[in-house]
């Protein structure tokens, strides 16, 4: 899962100072997706994008108020759609 996320995030393999943070909000995504009573599983792809989509957003330092909208609109609909099978 981290090297989705890491290409994901546009972070080359090679790059491993970020390693570290990338797996605890992998985790930490992973725990939001469990209390939410949804898969985990992560063969399957909308479960990637929200845990890549989750990692991303707390990646960004200074993020912008568009991308704050847009990550957090993209996350709602992703776990939307693990609930209840369609994205609004």
């Amino acid at each position: 899962m981290k090297d989705f996320v890491k290409e994901y995030c546009n972070i080359l393999p090679s790059v491993v100072i970020y390693d570290d943070e990338i797996e605890s909000k992998i985790n930490f995504a992973r725990e939001q997706l469990k209390i939410a009573g949804v898969t985990q599983d992560e063969t399957n792809p909308v479960v990637k994008e929200y845990i890549a989509t989750y990692v991303r957003y707390h990646m960004v330092s200074e993020p912008s108020k568009v991308f704050v909208d847009i990550e957090t609109k993209r996350m709602l609909s992703l776990l939307e759609l693990l609930t209840y099978g369609v994205s609004v």
